[in-house]
């Protein structure tokens, strides 16, 4: 049985008539019973591309059991699942439009509802945030109706063999998420659970980098916001709320933060896992240390660190070893990413590389471009995305007007990088156009590396490009910029 069994029985006259309602007394069961509709032969063309069914979800293949008739939904897959609910691709059969249905209790429901309803007001579209189209209540159900979107950016890197992307489409990303994230600020709102599941590309095909943020059941006013909550998974979890500091819009900030590193890396940079002290050992040795008046305020500060007394003064040391049920039991394997709890990414993809002594080691994976002003630009971005101390995070707003959001022309994707995919729609030959002077920028060699210079500056014409990259270095020595030479 495949789609086309499904299209001849959705469009057999005999079965002609709209869903019924289920009647089945049992609350929670929304596929009870087998469902038949009548959907036309134009609008079942709509399903080309949707339906790759196996037999026994073909076998299982129902209908949502209706508020009223006009607003069914016939079941075509199970987009994902998590903590508070499951995500199922649906057919409405009112619109004859492919959608995606969440359903979640109705304690829940109601939370993300009124969230979801907030957002609506400011503006979604705009605003980089998903289009909620309504909801339905059927008994203890709640079911949030929301646009289909294309690809999480988990799965979209995965896609790629785990490969860093381009630094264009790392900003272009980027500022989309921080206007999403200033919308939230401005309605005093957290949204909780930023990671590369919850962040999708509309349509990676037609509309490349153009992302919306999804999943706004952790959303939270910051009002109703409790010290030593928690928040985010481990991995994208910002250090306030591992050590139980007070918490506010920053934590989204530091999420934000961990992901452009993730794009960049094609990995993730902090640990992944279950074990929040090996995240928190990982963040000290990449990060440092949060200083004594965060550690001395933190409600689990005494989970991860030791206070040494001193003569004059106590210190915090992180500790040795670990203490939780999973590391304490000896021979017992620590869980991965791939077995960690639902909503996580889980694969070998995403690991953390463990390669890192700090921050700037991350910008050594991508050879030759360590000294160019888009990568150092980046880089300064993520380090106060990254800031340990939240009231010393850069907020949405501040990071949208970043030297590094602003760049028009990126050097780093003038040189060649096998590892790396090329941004879409942007052919190698245009890059070495620009960088060989024939487009608005040449790129200029000096001391400090290669960095976009206005055309009517000294020029350095550029070797063809099979020689350019391994003469970089040494043109270092010959070719003087007098900006540079006048510091």
């Amino acid at each position: 049985m495949g789609v086309d069994y499904i299209k001849e029985q959705m469009t057999d006259p005999s079965l002609s008539g709209e869903a019924t309602r289920s009647s089945s007394s049992d609350e929670g069961d929304f596929f009870s019973s087998l469902k038949s509709s009548h959907v036309t032969q134009d609008s079942s063309k709509q399903l080309d591309g949707y339906l790759a069914l196996t037999a026994d979800q073909m076998d299982a293949l129902k209908t949502f059991p209706a508020v009223s008739a006009s607003n069914s939904f016939l079941l075509l897959d199970t987009l994902g699942s998590g903590t508070y609910g499951i995500v199922h691709q649906c057919f409405k059969m009112e619109t004859k439009e492919i959608v995606a249905l969440k359903v979640v209790s109705k304690e829940d429901g109601q939370k993300e509802l009124d969230n979801l309803v907030a957002l609506r007001e400011i503006g979604q579209e705009k605003n980089n945030l998903v289009r909620f189209n309504g909801h339905y209540q059927q008994g203890e159900k709640t079911l949030l109706e929301f646009e289909k979107l294309d690809k999480t950016l988990f799965d979209w890197l995965e896609m790629s063999g785990g490969k860093g992307r381009p630094l264009s489409e790392i900003q272009a990303i980027a500022k989309q998420m921080l206007v999403s994230l200033t919308a939230l600020k401005s309605l005093n709102m957290v949204h909780g659970d930023i990671k590369p599941n919850n962040i999708m590309l509309v349509d990676h095909l037609r509309q490349p980098s153009k992302v919306k943020l999804i999943d706004f059941g952790m959303a939270t006013r910051v009002s109703k916001l409790e010290t030593g909550q928690h928040f985010q998974i481990v991995g994208f979890r910002a250090p306030e709320v591992m050590l139980g500091l007070p918490l506010n819009e920053a934590m989204d900030m530091w999420g934000l933060g961990c992901i452009l590193a993730f794009l960049y890396l094609g990995k993730c940079l902090y640990n992944l896992g279950s074990c929040q002290y090996q995240a928190m050992k990982n963040l000290v040795q990449i990060s440092g240390q949060p200083n004594e008046n965060l550690l001395n305020s933190g409600r689990y500060t005494n989970v991860f660190f030791t206070k040494m007394k001193y003569i004059k003064k106590q210190l915090w040391r992180l500790k040795e070893h670990c203490c939780c049920e999973e590391c304490a039991v000896p021979g017992k394997k620590r869980r991965t990413s791939s077995q960690s709890s639902k909503g996580s990414p889980a694969s070998s993809t995403i690991q953390n590389p463990g390669q890192f002594a700090s921050l700037d080691d991350i910008v050594l994976t991508r050879p030759g471009a360590a000294e160019n002003e888009d990568t150092q630009a980046f880089l300064s971005l993520l380090k106060r995305m990254l800031h340990l101390d939240a009231k010393k995070r850069i907020d949405p707003s501040e990071a949208l007007r970043h030297p590094f959001m602003t760049m028009k022309h990126f050097p780093s994707e003038c040189v060649s990088n096998p590892d790396m995919p090329s941004a879409p729609g942007r052919r190698r030959v245009r890059r070495l156009a620009a960088c060989n002077g024939k487009g608005n920028t040449t790129c200029v060699v000096g001391v400090k590396g290669r960095y976009p210079s206005s055309a009517n500056t000294s020029k350095a014409e550029a070797s063809p490009e099979s020689a350019r990259v391994g003469r970089v270095r040494k043109s270092l020595a010959l070719i003087k910029e007098p900006k540079v030479m006048l510091k």
